[in-house]
């Protein structure tokens, strides 16, 4: 795009190569200030001085973005000066500062700091966390936003443990890499002037942290080594009380904190704590749409087991008329070799039925056998021979047993029908000559321990929206090949009976992880 005129050496001298259009943009309408070491002059005539020198507050550009079908974006100025044109002021002409769509140059103007502050304050307030955003993605890019308005080298989101004993880094983002890192932790009885201090103050405001009483305990530990020298943290309140701190944290000489940045670095935190509960919410509503759901499979299970039993019994007597009939015509002497197979048709038809009913009825009433104290690593190893004779095609069924002596609350029948049936699904899902893994390890859970019975393939996978439906009676992607729909309900009952829980995880192409939690029986 060509420009009318040359650049004027102060619009020359704000020119930065960036990545793309869109951050330069999103920079523009933040009204965030270069870092005078990013910006070098474009002239080598002309000495490179910082933006802004000599403009007053009304001097200052506020640039407007405006947009058309053109092959650019314009950036356009209400009124600019030129303090290098001997004191002649041009605030009749725009400036010819422009987006370059080929070459993605910047050139702009620096806002007025107070009104930067405000448009950064806007832009975060508007980062919501939703289905398409998680907390941790608004935590990204809320710090980023932050030490380019502030111009600080670090930004750091910071919470309480459980038990108010450590402070965790949930994010920190170092803007001399442009990166984030988590994970970092503070045991705050290390700090006892420091926790005192986010407890009574809306912020600490620390002009030289390594000198100031409420920070000069960090300075060994956490300030030189990264060499911070000024300090700005406002508390996170949650209910009411502390919940944690965003740090805002400068390198270099020590600098001293405006009332704007302090007023700019408290109404983060508060945005901050708003998308906390933001997400807080949602976790709440994805727990309670999951209970309901499962309240609604119980539910159904509750009210299929009592139909199977009523009816059960008399259907059960009915198959055996059929399979003694067809049996005595397999017996016969003198029929046709036809009419032998369609008995041996019917007989294998019955054989199915007895078992679909038997399954139906375990659904409803439970098992026959009272559970039993047992080992899961011995059932598992005891079945190898059995899981092996499953595969078919080149597949295989490899054991990793990782729980030795972890005993499970089960009857035996029942363990061992889980277990075929998780391997049978793994199977039947897996391409030819791949693997199925069956293994077992202990983990600590929040109150008690559990044994995790874990089956994976290397199959198609399930998406998300079947995943939901796989443990409900009946509902089988595998119908058009047989499949009748029981096989994981009757998994999803046995460890619903043993106290158990199951974890699916699973992407298209992916394959399939199925894994069974069993408390491990103490004592």
């Amino acid at each position: 795009m060509a420009l009318a005129e040359p650049l004027s050496p102060l619009v020359t001298d704000a020119r930065l190569q960036l990545g793309g259009v869109d951050e330069a943009a999103e920079e523009i309408a933040t009204g965030v200030q270069m870092s005078p070491a990013l910006l070098a002059p474009a002239r080598p005539d002309v000495p490179h001085r910082p933006l802004g020198v000599g403009l007053g507050p009304r001097d200052q550009a506020a640039c407007v973005r405006r947009s058309s079908g053109s092959a650019g974006s314009a950036m356009r100025c209400r009124s600019w000066s030129n303090p290098w044109s001997n004191g002649a002021r041009q605030s009749a002409e725009p400036a010819p500062v422009a987006l370059h769509r080929e070459t993605r140059y910047l050139v702009r103007v620096v806002q007025h700091p107070a009104s930067a502050l405000e448009a950064a304050r806007l832009r975060l307030a508007r980062l919501a966390v939703d289905e398409k955003q998680s907390l941790e993605r608004v935590f990204a890019r809320s710090t980023r936003l932050i030490a380019r308005t502030l111009d600080i080298e670090r930004v750091g989101i910071w919470l309480f443990d459980d038990r108010r004993e450590e402070i965790c880094c949930a994010c920190l983002y170092e803007r001399r890499t442009d990166t984030h890192g988590t994970g970092a932790r503070l045991v705050l009885a290390d700090f006892p002037r420091y926790r005192a201090a986010l407890e009574d103050l809306r912020a600490v405001v620390a002009n030289d942290a390594r000198t100031d009483p409420l920070t000069s305990e960090l300075a060994g530990s956490y300030l030189e080594p990264h060499g911070i020298t000024s300090m700005l943290d406002a508390a996170l309140f949650r209910h009411g009380e502390v919940a944690g701190v965003v740090c805002h944290e400068h390198v270099g000489p020590p600098r001293k904190w405006t009332e704007a940045e302090i007023g700019f670095a408290e109404s983060v935190a508060d945005i901050v704590a708003h998308a906390m509960e933001q997400a807080a919410h949602i976790e709440a509503r994805k727990a309670l749409e999951e209970f309901a759901r499962k309240t609604e499979l119980d539910r159904r299970m509750a009210s299929l087991g009592r139909v199977v039993a009523a009816v059960a019994h008399d259907f059960s007597n009915l198959l055996m008329i059929v399979q003694v009939r067809a049996e005595q015509i397999t017996a016969l002497d003198n029929v046709a070799p036809a009419a032998v197979d369609y008995a041996r048709v019917i007989l294998d038809t019955v054989r199915r039925s007895r078992e679909l009913t038997r399954q139906l009825a375990e659904l409803g009433r439970g098992p026959e056998e009272p559970p039993q104290e047992l080992v899961l690593d011995e059932v598992v190893g005891a079945a190898d021979d059995l899981l092996h004779a499953m595969a078919r095609d080149g597949r295989q069924v490899v054991l990793t047993l990782g729980a030795p002596g972890a005993r499970v609350s089960l009857d035996r029948p029942s363990l061992e029908r889980l277990l075929a049936n998780l391997v049978l699904n793994a199977l039947e899902a897996s391409p030819p000559g791949e693997p199925v893994n069956v293994s077992t390890t202990t983990v600590n859970g929040e109150d008690r321990s559990y044994v995790v019975l874990r089956v994976a393939d290397r199959g198609h996978g399930i998406d998300e929206d079947t995943r939901p439906l796989i443990f409900e009676p009946y509902f089988s992607t595998r119908r058009k090949v047989g499949g009748c729909g029981l096989g994981l309900a009757i998994v999803h009952v046995t460890a619903q009976r043993a106290g158990g829980f199951i974890d699916v995880e699973s992407a298209p192409g992916e394959g399939t992880t199925v894994a069974v939690h069993l408390p491990v029986v103490t004592g």
